[in-house]
């Protein structure tokens, strides 16, 4: 499967801590999540989610220069992802590539996600 999504927000941005002390889904997760799911309803004809392991390729494509850790991208992805039933958990994931490309205007996200059966062969 192949995914093409918008620049997810940071984990920071996404659970901020409420007046209550708690960290809770901010509007801006909100928004995220409902924008990859309809991308993912938009670009994919998958009847089924995907249930076993996972090999994922993500290319990052930040919207500008700033310096940012690689791994602050895959929470709200991830969660996302799941939200949208891509796969049950993001604990499926056996096999993890991360690449950062050069900068694209407005950002996004590039997935490549298979399922791979002969993961157990493989450890």
């Amino acid at each position: 499967m192949r995914l093409e999504l918008p620049w997810p927000p940071t984990a920071n941005t996404m659970f901020p801590t409420g007046k209550d002390g708690r960290r809770h889904l901010s509007k801006r997760g909100r928004s995220y999540r409902i924008e990859v799911y309809a991308r993912v309803c938009e670009q994919t004809k998958r009847l089924k989610t995907l249930r076993g392991p996972l090999i994922v390729s993500v290319f990052l494509y930040p919207p500008d220069k700033r310096k940012r850790d690689i791994d602050n991208s895959f929470k709200a992805l991830f969660d996302a992802l799941t939200y949208s039933a891509v796969w049950e958990d993001d604990s499926q994931i056996k096999l993890l590539c991360a690449y950062v490309m050069p900068k694209k205007k407005g950002g996004g996200v590039f997935l490549h996600i298979e399922e791979s059966e002969l993961w157990p062969i493989l450890t």
